[in-house]
C-alpha cells in the first residue's frame, strides 16, 4: 500500500525572508510505476 506523508511546520516569525539571497519557483509533480 502506498500513502503519503505530509509535514507542515508552523514558524514563529517571518525574520528569516530578510536573510534571504534568491527565490527558487518549486514544480511538485508525481511519478507512477503502473
Amino acid at each position: 500500500m502506498k500513502f503519503e506523508i505530509e509535514r507542515k511546520f508552523l514558524v514563529k516569525n517571518t525574520t528569516f525572508k530578510e536573510q534571504a539571497v534568491k527565490r527558487i519557483h518549486i514544480i511538485q509533480a508525481y511519478l507512477s510505476k503502473d
